[in-house]
């Protein structure tokens, strides 16, 4: 417990000394996550027997962060289309046998780990970017708090029983109300915004981070694994942290709009 609470404490403590230094430090940050977080998603498939494009994988997942970072959004979709391209025709390259299923796995960390990694690039580079990525992060973290003590207290009716046993619709409920009120006070406060449209950053955040933490969940089932590494003593690998977390970048970037 003391160990996971330490790496709790450095990871941070990274996050916010990068966030502190600047949004280019941020976006080093990312890219280096990225980095490891593809390992760790890469590994795992292969040791169920399935090919994915590591090389490509990466390459694109560097050549999208930093076209985001230096371009904007208009040149990441060309971009991005480009690395999907080439991940498929790396696999044509190596055959037919079970193309469908390794070239998907490919595509699928470019699309579940590659895009909400520009798009947390695409947030901090806007103007407030940085308050923008911790209202964010405060989003995610009431939504992770609040759905807990919900699902705990009032729990009865499971959401996904399948895939997460302890998940209920009472802790949906929740996490909606706690990132709500958040999204309403910190856009309030960052950029003025009109308590709708806080309302609906603060929804959007919780619904992508209770959806990304289930896709991560059909994941490790999927593989038959309970965590995607051991890289962070007491909390797993750091997809196991970040499952959430992504996926509400992406849905904070689409309610403010494109970056420019």
């Amino acid at each position: 417990m003391g160990r996971a609470v330490l790496v709790g404490i450095l990871l941070a403590a990274a996050a916010c000394g990068a966030l502190i230094t600047g949004p280019l430090a941020f976006a080093v940050l990312a890219a280096v996550g990225a980095v490891v977080a593809i390992a760790e998603l890469g590994r795992r498939p292969r040791q169920s027997g399935l090919r994915v494009a590591l090389l490509p994988v990466h390459l694109g997942t560097q050549l999208m962060v930093w076209t985001g970072w230096y371009f904007g959004d208009g040149a990441l979709v060309r971009v991005t289309a480009a690395a999907v391209l080439i991940c498929l025709a790396w696999h044509l390259a190596h055959g037919t046998a079970g193309y469908l299923r390794n070239a998907a796995a490919s595509v699928l960390l470019l699309g579940y780990l590659a895009l909400p990694t520009c798009c947390a690039v695409l947030l901090v580079r806007k103007p407030h970017g940085t308050l923008l990525v911790l209202a964010v992060i405060a989003c995610v973290v009431a939504t992770d708090t609040a759905g807990y003590a919900t699902g705990s207290l009032l729990g009865r009716h499971p959401m996904a029983p399948a895939i997460s046993p302890r998940k209920s619709w009472e802790g949906l409920a929740g996490s909606l109300s706690a990132a709500t009120a958040v999204g309403i006070a910190a856009l309030g406060r960052v950029v003025r915004a009109p308590w709708w449209q806080g309302a609906l950053f603060g929804a959007l955040i919780a619904v992508a981070a209770v959806a990304g933490d289930l896709v991560e969940s059909a994941v490790k089932r999927d593989l038959g694994i309970k965590d995607m590494s051991t890289l962070l003593p007491g909390h797993g690998g750091l997809m196991d942290r970040l499952d959430s977390l992504l996926p509400a970048m992406v849905a904070a970037w689409a309610v403010l709009g494109p970056a420019r």
